[in-house]
């Protein structure tokens, strides 16, 4: 895997100086290599931070107004913290991240997070990726929420975690699954491999929180293993305002 990874690597090096660099999410030119996205995709990203739920992350009208997702559903996990709309720049960064094999564009975007959002992250002690399954992960060739943390934690300060949960069932990919298939597909999908260390709060790192089904079942691990707080933490949300 770590081989196939570097050869990955090497290979978008040398792309990179035969043809010019250009945006991940737009295809523009950039004079940089090694910028992943140009500035306006980057501004975009970073604009889409709006009013969002405390509870869920669901985009709100304004600070402190009723949240419509709330009303159906109660997470797990103590507070949502997301960046942003999974739209635009964003859906385009993260597809790159996912399917391009572009890792470090989640180091990236986790490190954007993490300074954009420090003071609201302040209580976190400590960041958990949600796990891939081993055979999904030599497949990708690396678990990109663990990108996205390893960047967070670079911005906060704070130590991550990557082998105290472990995904022991290979799940379907829950994309096309609705939220009820996605309670089910993750029955008993994760367990811990240790004692939790003596921290106060934990942040759950993924890439996107679509209805959270990944995040209340990585959660509950948590919490059935002694976990005081755990805060969800995404790059962005597919919910919007109604």
């Amino acid at each position: 895997m770590f081989l196939r990874h570097m050869l990955q690597e090497l290979g978008t090096a040398l792309l990179d100086f035969v043809y010019p660099p250009s945006c991940l999410a737009c295809g523009r030119g950039m004079k940089e290599a090694g910028e992943y996205l140009c500035s306006p995709c980057w501004r975009e990203i970073e604009m889409t931070a709006q009013s969002r739920c405390q509870r869920c992350g669901c985009p709100l009208e304004r600070d402190g107004a009723d949240c419509p997702n709330c009303a159906e559903w109660e997470p797990v996990f103590e507070r949502a913290l997301v960046l942003g709309q999974f739209g635009g720049a964003m859906q385009q960064g993260i597809h790159a991240l996912k399917f391009k094999h572009h890792g470090k564009l989640g180091v990236e975007m986790g490190r954007r997070m993490g300074a954009m959002l420090k003071g609201e992250l302040g209580a976190v002690e400590l960041l958990v990726p949600v796990p891939l399954h081993a055979a999904r992960q030599r497949e990708r060739g690396y678990n990109q929420s663990l990108c996205v943390a390893r960047g967070l934690g670079a911005a906060l300060g704070v130590r991550v975690d990557d082998s105290l949960v472990k995904r022991r069932v290979n799940t379907r990919q829950q994309a096309k699954l609705d939220a009820r298939q996605r309670q089910e597909n993750l029955r008993d999908s994760f367990c811990l491999t240790g004692s939790l260390p003596d921290c106060g709060c934990i942040g759950l790192v993924d890439d996107v929180l679509t209805t959270g089904a990944t995040l209340d079942a990585c959660t509950r691990v948590l919490m059935e293993g002694g976990a005081r707080r755990v805060w969800a933490v995404a790059l962005a949300s597919p919910f919007r305002e109604s």
